[in-house]
């Protein structure tokens, strides 16, 4: 006999068991209720319709509990010894494939019984699927050393022979190492990628389902991921926006982001997993735990993952175009060499993560945390960025040519040999930034602070700067100025150098 009509041959006798018994309550149920309908008496008939049901739902969630069990069992088959010399036996892909496939359509039947048990259960054993079998541990890791920044007071020598090394490291404009080492990587196994989408492509009443799971049995509780991120609206491209809007916007993101925070439903656990080169394009894991997961190389294009947490994570080389992290957390997270064209990451907590030469292009942040983040040689050309905090942050040659940046924090900010040309950074604190030899060309910086910042050699010809606070400013060769020239006078007093 085979293996697959040994597994589902006590199944039958099961299930020909229980339908048997359920069609004999269900005829007695018919007749008693037949018989009081003619009186009249609906209270009691009721009464006696909910004593029919019940046994009938506990026949049900005995046979899908069955059905689970047996699915489960399935998931560590393995193919017969080949008499190999290493004594390990091989996995039977196609035994589990199906196993994980019916999983699958008993989590979507069972939605409508026994409160979402069975859904849940089945999450839960897909998800320790993919931990079992693709651990962190198994992952690659990048040849090459964490990039160091150039520290504060470097000599002249020491920037040159940075940049010289960093010519090597992010040399190709193209590709950089690291998105060409993760273009190499191995995707993972045919069972492992099919359990990663089955858990992507839950409907919205699997979702709702999850989000009920924590919540007293009276409590009506959303999928809180399905809630929409405030948008900051523009007035127009001439019009900048005001401080009170902004931080209107960003108290309202906090609010929006402490919701998701605070969600108590299922959420799918993925953390320590090896998801390296997988192929997650339009999957929904929004408020995933993805901590630690090895993401390298990764497909995750329009993929949905607000208020997931992806702390530690590391996704260098990986294409998240169009990617919707509004509200996630990417504390420490790498992303050397990452593709984030056009996503969404409004709100998102970027501290202390590593980017480099990472590309923003397009991208909303408004809102965005990334207090000392790494941001060397990135691109953020026409970011949106209003009210970010990049207190501290490292961003050596970044690119944030006509990125929208009214408001935002920048002080401490890093900022030698940035392009800033035509930017937005109405009302921005630049206090204490470094813009040594950075082109602010066309800039518009009205009201912005720069006190004791570093412009030293800078480029800010035709700049917007009505209102600037220049206070002890370093302006030391700076290139062609007029407004600080027109009032030269005022400015003698409080610029030093």
């Amino acid at each position: 006999m085979s293996d697959s009509a040994t597994f589902f041959l006590p199944l039958s006798q099961l299930m020909m068991q229980e339908i048997g018994l359920a069609s004999a309550v269900t005829g007695i149920g018919l007749i008693a209720v037949f018989a009081l309908a003619i009186t009249h008496r609906t209270v009691r008939v009721r009464r006696i319709g909910a004593l029919v049901v019940a046994p009938l739902i506990w026949v049900r969630r005995r046979w899908i509990h069955a059905r689970i069990t047996k699915a489960e069992a399935r998931l560590t088959a393995v193919d017969p010894p080949s008499g190999a010399p290493n004594g390990k036996n091989t996995p039977d892909l196609d035994a589990r494939r199906d196993a994980l496939l019916l999983l699958e359509r008993i989590a979507q039947n069972a939605i409508r019984f026994d409160g979402g048990r069975a859904h849940i259960r089945v999450m839960e054993i897909v998800c320790a699927y993919i931990r079992e079998n693709a651990p962190a541990s198994e992952a690659v890791n990048f040849p090459l050393p964490e990039w160091t920044p150039l520290p504060d007071g470097a000599t002249d020598a020491e920037k040159a022979q940075h940049v010289a090394w960093r010519e090597v490291r992010f040399a190709n404009r193209i590709n950089s190492n690291a998105r060409d080492w993760a273009a190499a990587l191995k995707p993972p196994r045919a069972d492992v990628a099919l359990a990663i989408r089955i858990i992507g492509r839950r409907s919205a009443a699997q979702r709702t389902i999850e989000a009920l799971w924590e919540a007293e049995a009276d409590q009506t509780e959303p999928w809180v991921f399905d809630t929409p991120c405030p948008v900051l609206i523009r007035p127009t491209e001439a019009v900048p926006l005001s401080s009170g809007t902004v931080d209107a916007y960003t108290s309202n993101l906090r609010k929006w982001r402490s919701g998701l925070a605070a969600f108590r439903g299922y959420r799918p656990d993925l953390r320590e997993t090896n998801l390296q080169a997988a192929d997650l394009s339009q999957l929904v894991l929004s408020g995933a735990r993805l901590d630690g997961a090895r993401l390298d190389g990764a497909i995750l294009c329009e993929t949905r993952l607000e208020g997931a947490v992806l702390r530690d994570a590391h996704l260098r080389g990986s294409i998240l175009y169009k990617a919707r992290l509004d509200g996630a957390d990417l504390r420490r997270a790498f992303l050397e060499g990452a593709v984030l064209r056009e996503a969404t990451l409004q709100g998102a907590i970027l501290r202390k993560a590593r980017a480099e030469w990472a590309n923003f292009k397009e991208a909303r942040m408004d809102g965005a945390d990334l207090f000392e983040a790494r941001l060397e040689v990135a691109s953020l050309y026409k970011a949106r960025m209003a009210g970010v905090i990049l207190y501290k942050a490292r961003m050596d040659g970044v690119v944030l040519r006509q990125a929208a940046m009214e408001c935002a924090d920048l002080r401490r900010a890093h900022l030698p040999w940035a392009t800033l040309r035509e930017a937005r950074l109405e009302g921005a604190d630049l206090g204490w930034a470094q813009l040594e030899y950075a082109d602010l060309g066309s800039a518009r910086m009205a009201d912005a602070g720069l006190y004791k910042a570093n412009l030293r050699r800078a480029d800010v010809r035709l700049a917007q700067m009505t209102g600037v606070s220049l206070c002890r400013a370093v302006v030391t060769g700076v290139t062609s100025a007029p407004i600080l020239w027109k009032n030269r006078r005022s400015l003698a007093q409080n610029i030093d150098g």
